[in-house]
């Protein structure tokens, strides 16, 4: 079941701040609203789901307007909703509960700052199997449904290579949110291990979930971006720091100087600085299939087509609009 959503002050978004956390909040809240807008059923429109989703409560128009653009959480309750949160009521409309899971996953929790205890892995592993096997899946055979309970409860017992090699990639084709945090939590475990065999299988499995998972309408390639970099630099690379090097920074800079702006004010240039980095992020996710990053005077030219829909996405944003009408036209 999806973790319970606590309540929070109003000002979640200064209270949080701008830093690294920051950045985990904010991709919870953007997944979360890209897996709504993926229904075929949503409005096509922010201002359009806000009626949809929340009737005629006070300001519905402009809340998913805020989640989108300014990192408003949607799991805090809210006075003006009764004390419920906009996740909670998304997932009581019909054909949207998963929705919540997606909110409420152990994921985050995984991307965190600070590692999980190699006994709250074993917990998270066992409930997210169950919900997998008997939920999400047309219950497996009984001898299959063991074997897998075995191996996820502690003490693990082994689980013959070809049957782990069938589980992690039936786990890599299953598009949902239980399914890419198990096979997060097996690489973390299988690392703490020494288990290098698994940890390799399991590492490309990450990748092809997570890109699977996000392959659907309503994600937008900034949320991709930001989505598959924290899941390589925590889990896949078990570094906490979100830094990018120098050379990937130099070229997202390069790229927003294409797009002529009038930045004014500390609040601006912090979003900028964030836009910066989130365009690096999607940078730092294609070169690192590259056995060597590209050198700086040789950038322009690695920039695919996957960057450049970010980059367009970024110059439609209300705030980039906003500024780009200060430069003055020649």
């Amino acid at each position: 079941m999806p973790e319970s959503i606590a309540s929070e002050p109003e000002n979640d978004a200064v209270l949080r701040g701008r830093g690294e956390e920051d950045v985990v909040h904010r991709a919870q809240s953007e997944v979360w609203l890209a897996c709504v807008r993926s229904m075929a059923r949503t409005p096509k429109t922010l201002a359009a789901m806000g009626t949809a989703f929340l009737g005629d409560a006070p300001d519905a128009k402009r809340v998913f307007a805020r989640i989108a653009h300014d990192a408003s959480d949607p799991g805090r309750k809210r006075g003006s909703l009764g004390d419920r949160s906009v996740v909670e009521l998304v997932a009581q409309v019909r054909g949207y509960r998963d929705t919540q899971d997606v909110y409420g996953s152990t994921l985050w929790k995984l991307l965190g700052r600070d590692p999980l205890p190699i006994d709250t892995l074993e917990i998270y592993m066992g409930d997210i199997s169950k919900r997998l096997l008997w939920r999400q899946w047309s219950p497996p055979p009984a001898t299959e449904a063991r074997e897998v309970f075995d191996f996820l409860s502690p003490p693990p017992r082994p689980m013959e290579a070809a049957a782990f090699r069938r589980w992690a990639l039936r786990l890599a084709r299953t598009p949902t949110i239980d399914a890419l945090t198990l096979l997060c939590l097996l690489y973390e475990r299988s690392l703490r291990e020494d288990a290098i065999d698994a940890a390799r299988l399991l590492h490309g499995a990450i990748l092809k979930a997570a890109r699977r998972f996000c392959d659907r309408p309503g994600f937008a390639s900034r949320t991709v971006a930001l989505f598959v970099f924290l899941i390589r630099r925590r889990v896949l690379s078990g570094r906490r720091m979100l830094d990018h090097p120098y050379s990937t920074v130099y070229a997202a800079e390069d790229m927003l100087a294409e797009w002529h702006c009038v930045v004014e004010g500390d609040d601006e240039r912090a979003w900028l600085d964030h836009e910066t980095w989130r365009l690096a992020c999607a940078l730092d996710n294609t070169w690192s299939r590259k056995s060597v990053p590209p050198a700086p005077d040789t950038i322009g030219s690695t920039i695919g087509a996957g960057e450049r829909r970010l980059f367009e996405e970024f110059a439609q944003m209300p705030t980039a609009r906003r500024l780009a009408k200060r430069f003055p036209s020649a």
